[in-house]
């Protein structure tokens, strides 16, 4: 629990934020040679164990909170809709785009996407990261333009 603790700030709003070693923005720590997302092992060591096929949850929506009152179990559609409900999602949930279609209720501009594509196809030897670094853009983001799951040609 020190170990924990010590890497831990208390914020105004009630978040507990991690302040250690991060995987996929998430807190993680390793314990018997396994990393382990600190989120989960907050639930578990205040509420037991994580019943098969459930998410921890952030109710304050912070990844690198543990506090235990801001965490909520649930499943993955439980999850998407909480994003949905709080207009952190881009595609509504159940809606479903065609391969190569572009949301038009996108977070980037169809214009700075387009920047982004055009980078994507003549890359050379630049990795998708350095792209999403280089256009400050999401590496999904990115991802999605290569592997042509979204942006049509205008």
């Amino acid at each position: 629990m020190k170990r924990i603790f010590d890497r831990v700030i208390k914020n105004k709003n009630g978040c507990w934020e991690w302040q250690g070693a991060l995987r996929s923005g998430y807190g993680a720590i390793k314990i018997e040679g396994k990393t382990k997302a600190i989120h989960r092992l907050s639930w578990e060591l205040n509420y037991g164990e994580i019943p098969k096929g459930l998410l921890v949850c952030h109710k304050c929506d912070n990844p690198k909170c543990i506090n235990p009152g801001h965490l909520f179990l649930g499943t993955h559609n439980d999850n998407a809709k909480d994003a949905y409900n709080k207009n952190r999602v881009v595609v509504p949930v159940g809606n479903r785009f065609k391969k190569g279609h572009y949301p038009s209720n996108g977070t980037v501009p169809i214009e700075k996407a387009l920047l982004v594509k055009n980078d994507v196809d003549n890359r050379g030897n630049k990795t998708l990261k350095e792209i999403s670094i280089m256009h400050n853009v999401k590496y999904q983001f990115v991802r999605d333009i290569s592997c042509k799951r979204i942006l049509c040609n205008y």
